[in-house]
């Protein structure tokens, strides 16, 4: 066989062929999560009884809290990406509908608010209140 730079042709093959199958599905939970390209997310949500708080910095650093308590790590991931399959942070507002799909998980929304650093160094923000509420 004929050799490319140095290495047999049957080795490149199977050299792209792994860099395929790590790096498209990497970059296909990429696309479903574009938030991961931000420097830094920041998202909460007051109850009347509860503060929660999830926040991202690029690349890895994940962090929810639930009142006292703390989650680091996968487990904050994991909390972040399910908060943001029902938070469509690519809409201009955070609308009624998400709103009332998140009352399901937590009761008695006061207030949203979420602010996004993205890789320009660009900062945009999202604010809901509750009619009733003074803020």
């Amino acid at each position: 066989m004929k050799r490319c730079n140095g290495l047999e042709r049957w080795q490149l093959v199977l050299f792209l062929g792994l860099i395929c199958v790590f790096a498209c599905p990497l970059q296909a939970y990429a696309d479903s999560y574009p938030w991961l390209k931000d420097k830094a997310l920041d998202v909460r949500i007051e109850t009347d009884t509860t503060i929660y708080e999830w926040e991202y910095e690029n690349p890895n650093s994940f962090e929810y809290e639930e009142g006292s308590l703390i989650k680091r790590g996968d487990k904050a991931k994991e909390s972040f990406e399910h908060l943001l399959q029902v938070l469509d942070l690519a809409q201009t507002d955070i609308t009624d509908d998400m709103v009332s799909e998140l009352s399901k998980e937590f009761k008695q929304i006061r207030r949203i608010s979420a602010r996004r650093v993205d890789g320009e160094h660009c900062l945009q923000t999202w604010v809901w209140n509750r009619k009733d509420s003074e803020e």
